[in-house]
Parts: structure tokens; C-alpha cells; sequence
């Protein structure tokens, strides 16, 4: 029992790592990428004493170099008519896939798309995070999984 439940941990921190893009430092320079779920992506080279960070969200990544423990500013991307599809579409299949954890994906997505029309920029970042951190924390791997692959039936990268 104990090896099973160290074997999901370990699974969920590289599900994390994965999703958060985790920086990786050598010899003074970090470099770090990330992939969006409903757009594009980034990575980048920082140097010393400069650190690279990314996130990927649900429809902007973005990766910057900060000072220490500075968090990055989410910038509103440019979003095509499919987009915007995409995201409602993602939705309804959050919806229909019958549990609770992807059911409550739902308004998280809602927020996000709510603050890129319409909200500051403050509450777009702060909608972006909030849904990164239900993706990584309430969802299951097959969940994860099952929503990486509908994401790249559209044509997009993957988280």
C-alpha cells in the first residue's frame, strides 16, 4: 500500500512539474517552457541573477525572466474565433464527462474567458491561475489525460 502511494505521488509531482514548467538552472542561466491548453506556447533563456518562469493556463502561456520569487504577469493573447469555440466546446465536454471534479472545471473556464473580454488584467491573471492550480489539484490523471488528448484532437499542443 505504502509503494502504491508512493508511486502517486511521485506521479502527481511530475504531472506538476510538467504543467508548471518547472525552471531549470545551470551554470547561471534558467531557461523554462510552457504550453497553454487552448493556445500557443513559450519558453525562455534568462541569466543569472535573473530566473526564468512560465505557466501555461487555459489560454495564454507565458514565460518571462523575474527577480527572485516575483510572479509572472499573465498577458492577454490574441485569441482567433476558434479559440474562443474551442473554449465554450471544452466546456460542454467538461460537462458531459460525468464527474464532479470535470464538472467544476467548468466555471473556472467561464471565469477566464469572462476576464479576457472583459476584465482587467489583474482578474485575468488571477482567473488564469486559479485555473492551473483546480487542474493540477482536483483533477485525476485520467482526467488530465482524458482533456490533454481532446485538446490535441483540436490541433493544439497539450498541457
Amino acid at each position: 500500500m505504502k509503494k502504491i502511494i508512493g508511486l502517486a505521488v511521485v506521479l502527481i509531482l511530475i504531472v506538476a512539474a510538467i504543467q508548471l514548467n518547472a525552471t531549470s538552472v545551470k551554470g547561471g542561466l534558467s531557461k523554462c517552457s510552457a504550453n497553454s491548453t487552448l493556445g500557443g506556447s513559450c519558453e525562455t533563456n534568462c541569466q543569472s541573477p535573473l530566473v526564468a518562469k512560465c505557466s501555461g493556463d487555459l489560454i495564454s502561456a507565458d514565460c518571462q525572466c523575474v527577480t527572485g520569487s516575483t510572479e509572472i504577469i499573465r498577458v492577454k493573447p490574441s485569441l482567433s474565433q476558434q479559440n474562443l469555440t474551442d473554449a465554450n466546446d471544452l466546456k460542454t465536454y467538461c460537462t458531459n464527462y460525468g464527474t464532479g471534479t470535470m464538472s467544476g472545471l467548468v466555471p473556472k473556464i467561464t471565469d477566464v474567458m469572462t476576464a479576457f473580454a472583459s476584465g482587467t488584467d489583474a482578474q485575468y491573471t488571477a482567473d488564469e491561475a486559479s485555473y492551473t492550480t483546480y487542474c493540477l489539484s482536483q483533477l485525476s490523471t485520467s482526467e488530465k489525460s482524458d482533456i490533454n488528448n481532446w485538446v490535441k484532437g483540436r490541433g493544439y499542443l497539450g498541457f
